[in-house]
């Protein structure tokens, strides 16, 4: 039988004996205890926090008060080594939502790895589904005020939209999303039946949707 310690880093075993830190997280405070080595070596936000000449890392203790409990468990999850990430969810809108949540919670923690994780699950649904997968307008607002204009999640549902809303008709409330949004439809949608869309075709995926600013090797450019 194969020794199964040779299977986990043996920087894990260091960092299941590091401090243990407490994040407390929503108004509520909901305490969640992790190890301080590992949140950190995934997360430039809580390696920047964690740091002993800040408070929050005299005290191992850090608070996220705007932050959801339930999505920051599922990025938890993912810290320690959960690549599935099998959120729960009921309707197509209500994945969709909780998808894009978890991106920008990503993006928020400095995790890039999970942010082009989470834009390669939601590109896989795109295709699976057969209307349109896209999250409802208030979270595309929220994208397209919080995120750069680069970015591979604001670039998304313009595709989306673009390649699968042919007559508009089951597209989302465009009459109330961002000006800029529906003009960067409108373009999109001009150039979508000739040249197809990126989420269709892994190998353009990391151009077009990928983070790469900490990391610079990606499995589609292999």
């Amino acid at each position: 039988m194969a020794n199964s310690s040779n299977s986990i880093p043996a920087k894990w075993y260091l960092g299941f004996a590091s401090d243990i830190v407490t994040i407390l997280v929503g108004n509520k405070e909901i305490p969640f205890k992790v190890h301080k080595t590992i949140i950190s070596s995934k997360s430039k936000f809580f390696r920047a926090a964690l740091e002993r000449s800040f408070k929050e890392g005299v005290e191992n203790q850090v608070r996220l008060p705007e932050e959801d409990p339930e999505l920051f468990s599922h990025y938890l999850s993912w810290v320690y080594g959960n690549n599935s990430m099998q959120l729960y969810h009921g309707d197509d809108k209500t994945y969709a939502n909780k998808l894009c949540h978890l991106w920008l919670l990503a993006g928020k923690l400095g995790s890039e790895k999970l942010e082009n994780l989470i834009i390669d699950m939601i590109c896989r649904c795109a295709m699976e589904y057969s209307g349109p997968f896209l999250p409802n307008i208030e979270v595309i607002n929220l994208i397209w005020d919080t995120t750069q204009c680069h970015s591979g999640l604001r670039q998304f549902p313009v595709d989306v939209t673009a390649w699968k809303g042919n007559d508009f008709t089951e597209l989302p409330e465009l009459e109330n999303t961002r000006p800029e949004f529906l003009y960067a439809v409108l373009k999109g949608y001009a150039h979508s039946k000739d040249d197809g869309v990126p989420y269709a075709y892994p190998s353009r995926r990391c151009k077009c949707y990928h983070q790469h600013k900490t990391s610079t090797t990606c499995q589609f450019e292999k």
